[in-house]
């Protein structure tokens, strides 16, 4: 997996220029496909991703480090495998994600290459897209519960900002605005 590599690269240019550059502005690019097992998935793609592979990336581009792929399922699993797309359910994506968080070191955003490699109906956001934002997004009665515990945890230092904010605003507010007598 090149992203530590690519993060180093990144930091090293910036260095060159006198810049910083923020992990919470990174932004990766993954090929998703997702469906009811990660099995099916790899298979809805193989033959697009070898035709992507072998009519473009080796044929019309000519990239000579690249080969030509003889099996496209096995090209998936292969890809899938290395971390170079996320091919399965919705939970395999969740759990691929927080790896590539691990392994890079973090990154603000991921990006899904839009491939056609399988079917218009299955590369649709409802296949793809509304099931990993299903997943990904908390149900409500969960972040009721994890606000509460954090309110809980740090209520003391919470309170004192809250009460401080509150004084702050009201003496603004009379700089700007003095009483009349």
């Amino acid at each position: 997996m090149a992203l530590p590599t690519q993060w180093n690269f990144g930091e090293t240019s910036a260095k060159e220029f006198g810049q910083t550059i923020d992990r919470a502005n990174w932004r990766i690019v993954m090929p998703f496909h997702l469906a009811e097992s990660r099995e099916q998935a790899m298979r809805e793609v193989a033959a697009g991703l070898q035709k992507w592979q072998n009519e473009y990336i080796v044929g019309i581009l000519g990239t000579p480090q690249r080969p030509t792929f003889p099996d496209g399922y096995e090209a998936a699993k292969r890809m899938s495998d290395y971390g170079g797309a996320i091919f399965g359910t919705p939970e395999d994506a969740l759990e691929r994600i927080a790896r590539l968080q691990k392994l890079s070191g973090g990154f603000g955003t991921i990006l899904s290459f839009a491939h056609d490699w399988a079917t218009r109906r299955k590369c649709s956001a409802a296949t793809n897209y509304y099931p990993l934002r299903n997943a990904a997004m908390p149900r409500p009665d969960q972040t009721i519960e994890a606000s509460a515990a954090r309110v809980t945890a740090n209520k003391k230092e919470l309170m004192e900002k809250a009460g401080g904010a509150i004084l702050k605003a009201i003496r603004d507010y009379n700089a700007v605005h003095p009483r009349q007598k």
